[in-house]
């Protein structure tokens, strides 16, 4: 997502479950995006694969992955920042509604505010606040409204025009002796 991209309010992206850390890449739309295409391996048959790595950091993850292989994504979403106004009891107002699948909240700028509800953040903010001194309540802060989920695994598959897609759920495995009825599947 280095080009400038729109992305709605609340839009789901998805980041690689092994790529998630404190600094990570931009989530993407949807998780073939975080496909590469590798040239085949002249060390047998063609089998076609796959890496998945932030191409913009070189230091970044790689794994390599094939038809039927299981990757985990975590699924995100952004509202965006607002201004919330905190009262000295850790009260707060919004200009929006705060969705109930956020479970992010940050000061936007300084990830080490982060709190998993907004009530917390508000509680923790005019706490922290008040023990520094700040005397001038309500505080109108710009706060980043975000969900990530826990890892969801899919299965890489082939479409039916042969393109690369994640299927979530569990994996269809094919009983051994029913495998000769299908001849070589081997995309």
């Amino acid at each position: 997502m280095s080009e400038k991209t729109h992305i709605e309010p609340g839009s789901t992206l998805w980041l690689p479950d092994f790529l998630l850390d404190e600094i990570c890449p931009p989530p993407k739309p949807r998780p073939e995006d975080w496909l590469i295409a590798l040239p085949p391996d002249d060390k047998g048959p063609t089998e076609r694969r796959w890496m998945i790595t932030d191409a913009e950091d070189e230091r970044s993850d790689a794994r390599v992955v094939k038809i039927g292989d299981t990757v985990a994504f975590c699924l995100h979403r952004s509202w965006g920042v607002h201004e919330i106004e905190i009262q000295r009891d850790g009260t707060f107002t919004a200009p929006i509604e705060i969705p109930a699948e956020a479970n992010c909240f940050c000061e936007s700028g300084d990830n080490d505010s982060f709190m998993d509800t907004i009530d917390g953040f508000a509680r923790q903010y005019a706490e922290v606040e008040w023990s520094l001194g700040v005397a001038e309540f309500p505080l109108t802060i710009a706060v980043h409204i975000y969900q990530w989920s826990d890892p969801v695994e899919a299965n890489l598959n082939l479409d039916e025009v042969g393109s690369p897609c994640f299927v979530f759920g569990p994996p269809c495995v094919l009983p051994a002796e029913f495998s000769d009825l299908l001849g070589d599947l081997t995309p």
